[in-house]
């Protein structure tokens, strides 16, 4: 059995303040933590994002979706996730990107506990926890296309059309005592509270620039690529072009076979221009923060 597992990461973190993706915490981004966390135990990994989001440098394995729709909440998320993992998936794990404290265990004790069922739910103090599930993909995605059609956005609606396993805080307790796993961050109190409790120190402002990190650059597309990409611009980290064409190979996996090889390099009919100066496909050409690339036909491009 293939469990994977999909990151929702696309909400406008407004009582935040700032995108919870890129919160520092330690030595990674929040979503590259909880990437690692849940890569212990599922994979393949979907992290799910509004158009044109950017998101921290991930491992290459992570498939990126883009939710093609805004304001239509996690369910429409979870519906995006599911339908970019591979078919052979049979089960997956839906999560929010602010759970710093997520146990791995905790998605195996859901595998356990599903059976036969379509999706095996936490409800505790009353309360279900949707993104802290684990989903039958075969019969959840065509659940979740039904709910979107008929202006039904809450994900625990699932639970009216499934057979639905709910899992209660007591059998969850042998893995995780002090459920951690549901323990998300919406303000900066709760941030500054996660940080103390992991023992780890607020990050300065002045010095978080200063942490190593790849250059983000700025990729537009134009043609058929941005026809086949469904968005216009998205942002990278790369440190060099062929880093940066890989980035968007995830991130936009519609651009494989046509525009980029599997490989994540471009197609002979395809080339890049680099801030409006000067054309390029080399691979190594190495890049900086701030730089534009543009990609296009190579018939327009000349």
């Amino acid at each position: 059995m293939i469990v994977g597992a999909v990151i929702l990461c696309g909400g406008e973190s407004r009582r935040m303040g700032q995108p919870k993706a890129w919160l520092p915490f330690g030595p990674e981004r929040m979503l590259q933590r909880v990437v690692r966390l849940v890569s212990t135990v599922a994979a393949p990994i979907v992290v799910v994002a509004a158009p044109g989001q950017e998101l921290p440098s991930l491992p290459e394995a992570v498939l990126v979706a883009c939710d093609p729709l805004r304001g239509r909440g996690p369910l429409q998320g979870l519906a995006a996730g599911l339908a970019a993992l591979p078919d052979e998936v049979e089960l997956a794990y839906a999560t929010a990107t602010d759970v710093p404290f997520l146990q791995p265990a905790w998605i195996d004790r859901l595998v356990a506990l599903i059976e036969d069922h379509d999706l095996a739910i936490p409800r505790c103090d009353g309360f279900l926890h949707p993104l802290a599930a684990l989903y039958r993909r075969a019969s959840v995605l065509p659940a979740c296309d039904s709910l979107l059609r008929s202006g039904r956005l809450r994900p625990a609606f699932l639970v009216d059309v499934l057979r639905a396993r709910i899992v209660s805080a007591d059998e969850l307790r042998c893995k995780d005592p002090e459920l951690l796993t549901l323990r998300n961050l919406n303000t900066p109190e709760d941030y500054q509270s996660a940080l103390t409790m992991a023992g780890a120190l607020m990050p300065d402002p002045a010095t978080a620039s200063n942490q190593p990190r790849s250059p983000r650059v700025h990729v537009e597309l134009f043609g058929v690529p941005r026809l086949r990409a469904g968005v216009s611009r998205l942002a990278v980290e790369a440190a060099d072009l062929g880093e940066a064409l890989r980035a968007l190979s995830r991130a936009c996996p519609a651009l494989l076979g046509s525009v980029l090889s599997s490989e994540g390099s471009l197609q002979p009919a395809y080339t890049l221009n680099i801030n409006g100066q000067r054309f390029t496909t080399d691979p190594a050409t190495p890049l900086r923060d701030g730089d534009s690339l543009i990609l296009l036909a190579v018939d327009v491009g000349g």
